[in-house]
């Protein structure tokens, strides 16, 4: 209550002096001294405080830039980067109203960036990270090399994020393939290769998950098997345990078994374990690239639908005329 009545003080002050106040406000709430996670916390009683001032500053964007960057940060400390609007069309239109340099732009995306990683938001990040690289040009690629490269960090070791062909795709990561091979290469081994290609590659390059990736290499074996998976499953749609257990690198029984269970319950793929002829029938699964081939199935499956939808529609409106009759 006294920090909200603070704020209708700082709201009414004359323009001249209410920036001063707002960055000290700012600058106090965001400090250790507001702790806590969620919203019964120290920290989530000022992320609500901070809210009514962005929203009370409502004329006066550029203000609203500093009380939204102590908002990031409360957030984060109180894990209530959910609760923050971080969508990329939402930070465009703030960026906008606050006339922001490419620059002050950045620095704001990879501020959300990590929060929202810290806050296990990775399919969020992901967006955040793609806005962020979007903003370079081939004039400041090199400038771009750390992006890139936390870029592909994150969506390697991210365990949800089954689908990096884009990245591959985008210029800054691309300049990866020169200023820094071997993170270039991991990606694509991501996007595109097996679980053997990867022991390869840590054979190879030995260290590079510990030291470059930081990260569990049990993680990314985890992932590597499930990547594995599902482009076995692109090949073919039934598969045997037998198979399986050889591309994974999994004992036949209750390891591939509990595998199984563990790629449908995380709907890489969906389908069926056919116990009595030892396989898994695969209905769908997730693609690991879409391109035009992927963009042309998809045209395939909306036409049959459609065709079926018409056929449906036709067929109820013959029975109406029968009864009609």
């Amino acid at each position: 209550m006294i920090l909200n009545s603070l704020c209708s003080l700082i709201v009414a002050l004359p323009v001249d002096r209410a920036l001063d106040a707002v960055q000290q406000f700012c600058q106090k709430l965001s400090s250790e001294a507001f702790s806590g996670q969620g919203w019964s916390s120290k920290a989530g009683a000022a992320v609500r405080v901070l809210s009514n001032l962005f929203h009370g500053f409502s004329n006066q964007p550029s203000w609203q830039h500093e009380i939204y960057i102590a908002l990031v940060k409360l957030c984060a400390r109180a894990d209530l980067i959910s609760e923050l609007p971080t969508d990329v069309e939402t930070l465009r239109k703030y960026f906008k109203a606050w006339n922001l340099t490419t620059d002050g732009e950045r620095r704001v995306l990879r501020m959300i960036h990590e929060a929202l990683v810290d806050g296990e938001r990775t399919d969020a990040a992901a967006q955040v990270m793609i806005e962020l690289l979007g903003t370079y040009t081939d004039a400041d690629a090199g400038t771009a090399m750390t992006d890139a490269k936390e870029c592909v960090r994150t969506a390697v070791v991210d365990p949800k994020s089954f689908s990096l062909d884009q990245l591959l795709r985008l210029r800054p990561v691309m300049q990866l393939e020169k200023g820094d091979p071997q993170m270039h290469a991991v990606l694509k081994l991501f996007a595109e290769g097996t679980l053997a290609d990867y022991r390869q590659f840590v054979a190879k390059h030995p260290g590079f998950v510990q030291n470059t990736l930081r990260v569990d290499e049990d993680t990314l074996v985890r992932k590597m098997r499930l990547l594995t998976l599902m482009s076995m499953a692109e090949k073919n749609t039934v598969l045997t345990f037998d198979d399986i257990s050889k591309q994974l690198d999994l004992t036949k029984g209750e390891e591939l078994e509990e595998f199984i269970i563990e790629a449908l319950q995380v709907k890489a793929i969906s389908g069926k374990i056919d116990q009595i002829q030892d396989r898994l029938v695969i209905t769908t699964y997730q693609n690991r690239s879409f391109g035009r081939a992927q963009w042309e199935q998809l045209q395939q499956r909306l036409a049959t639908l459609s065709a079926n939808l018409r056929t449906a529609n036709a067929n109820l409106q013959s029975v109406e005329q029968v009864e009609a009759a």
